[in-house]
């Protein structure tokens, strides 16, 4: 009897700790999915603060670290330089890791600014080329950039960077392997700044008129692997309506199924949807003209399909500026906005109630939804007159590990997902979208890439929908360019 009294004690013992310690029913709690996602953050915050790196104890006696960024005229980026806290959750992690890395290192931070309608490229070419140490590190357009990697003023990453850990988290893997040049990378992107997440291309949809329209919201379908380019189509051919009932479908008055913000975004991006790239850094270095296959024929045929009719629109096109106050996606005359993730942030104003999705991929085959990285996005290099790259690599690499751990929950989890996201559903699709970002070499490369550089743009303004033709006329100077850089490079 004593026995069995103490096995029942443990028993219910057992039962009231495993009760108190059970977590609520999620069909009791209000916001549960919010709840849920919140206990992952906060999990995800702590465990990326721990995460090591392996650079040196230094000194560097007060040393003025000048970053040459994009400004306004008489206005400073504040990427790097923000003076003080202002209670923006984003600001404040942009001046926590000025503070630390300026205390770690015991330099100072400072930002040399340019105006957006200069060139910066020029600018700083000759300043290079004056034999001036005017900077550390130039953040600039990719374009930009390149054309200054192929002048060689811009030192070699993999050489004279020995700090660069490019197998840490903060810099990813495809970024460092397609922006190299005959095994070399003049320029990155990595953490250093949040523009490789609010760069990338995405989905807001119209959530008002899906419930009218009776279609059920792509949340599953992405988390299923069945969000591809059929399903997308088919959704939009049902938002095509001729409001005004004249015949004539027109962006102010009608209803489209999709909006596309600029023709350098989703009419670029669809090429990726299938995994592919128009140039492929091989492994040594060497580069390979990969654009063309019977799946890329197949995408732009789709995607020139679901266009047709009303389907979608380009809001904004090379040949004209626009008002971009009124577009129909914001008037609630569009299904689909495609544009990048920094319009979740633009359109928090908006009064329709959007929700946001990757774009889709080309078959349920396909293992992601492909996002390209948006080439207007600065990326950064070091000049050739850097007079001391070792130290620059360990403060580069310290502002990029920095950016991986404050800036990156700030702007990603924090701003993107908890702030401007409007439902917990479209939080989770974020990481869907940054699981995907990809870099195109012949983007980065515009001189190499040709014509192929943005086929999506090239097709839609040169009214153009045959790929395959359009292809055949720019695979010989593409493939002569390829060459010629392979060649100087020894491969």
């Amino acid at each position: 009897m004593k026995k069995f009294l103490v096995f029942a004690l443990i028993c219910l013992t057992m039962i009231f700790t495993a009760c108190n310690n059970e977590k609520p029913n999620a069909n009791t709690d209000n916001n549960p999915t919010e709840t849920n996602q919140n206990e992952t953050k906060n999990e995800d915050i702590r465990t990326t603060a721990e995460i090591p790196d392996n650079l040196p104890e230094k000194d560097f006696g007060g040393y003025n670290f000048r970053i040459y960024i994009r400004g306004g005229v008489d206005t400073p980026s504040e990427e790097f330089y923000v003076e003080s806290e202002t209670g923006d959750i984003l600001d404040d992690a942009k001046y926590r890791r000025r503070i630390k890395t300026e205390e770690r290192f015991n330099i100072k931070i400072d930002e040399i600014s340019y105006d957006y309608n200069d060139s910066p490229a020029s600018a700083a070419q000759k300043s290079i080329l004056a034999g001036d140490d005017a900077f550390d590190l130039a953040g600039v357009h990719g374009a930009s950039m390149s054309a200054l990697a192929q002048r060689e003023l811009l030192v070699d990453w993999i050489e004279y960077m020995p700090y660069v850990n490019f197998d840490a988290p903060w810099w990813p893997d495809d970024e460092a392997k397609s922006m190299r040049i005959g095994g070399k990378l003049y320029f990155n992107i990595g953490e250093l700044t949040y523009a490789n997440t609010s760069g990338a291309a995405c989905m807001l949809f119209n959530k008002d008129l899906f419930k009218d329209l009776a279609i059920k919201y792509p949340y599953d379908d992405v988390v299923g692997g069945t969000w591809t380019l059929d399903k997308f189509s088919s959704i939009v051919k049902q938002g095509i309506l001729d409001l005004n009932g004249d015949g004539v479908m027109t962006p102010e008055d009608d209803r489209y199924g999709l909006e596309i913000y600029h023709d350098t975004v989703y009419p670029v991006n669809v090429f990726f949807c299938g995994g592919d790239k128009v140039i492929t850094v091989r492994d040594d270095g060497s580069l390979e003209l990969t654009a063309y296959t019977q799946r890329t024929v197949d995408i732009f045929g789709k995607f020139f399909d679901m266009m047709s009719g009303g389907g979608g629109y380009v809001f904004y096109d090379v040949s004209k500026r626009t008002d971009f106050s009124r577009t129909a996606f914001r008037e609630g005359r569009a299904l689909f906005y495609a544009g990048l993730l920094t319009h979740v942030v633009t359109h928090r104003d908006s009064e329709i109630d959007f929700g946001v999705v990757p774009c889709p991929k080309y078959d349920e085959s396909t293992p992601k939804y492909y996002a390209n990285s948006y080439l207007g996005s600065r990326v950064f290099g070091v000049p050739v007159t850097a007079p001391d790259t070792e130290k620059i690599s360990i403060i580069v690499e310290a502002l990029s590990l920095e950016g991986y751990r404050l800036i990156k929950p700030a702007y990603y989890e924090e701003a993107l997902k908890r702030k401007f996201s409007r439902d917990g559903e479209s939080a989770d699709m974020l990481d869907y979208i940054r699981e995907g970002i990809v870099f195109e070499f012949a983007q980065y490369f515009g001189n190499v890439g040709g014509n192929l550089q943005f086929i999506g743009q090239q097709l839609i303004t040169q009214r153009e929908p045959n790929f395959a033709s359009f292809y055949e006329k720019n695979e010989g100077a593409v493939q002569k360019n390829i060459d010629k850089i392979n060649e100087e490079y020894g491969h």
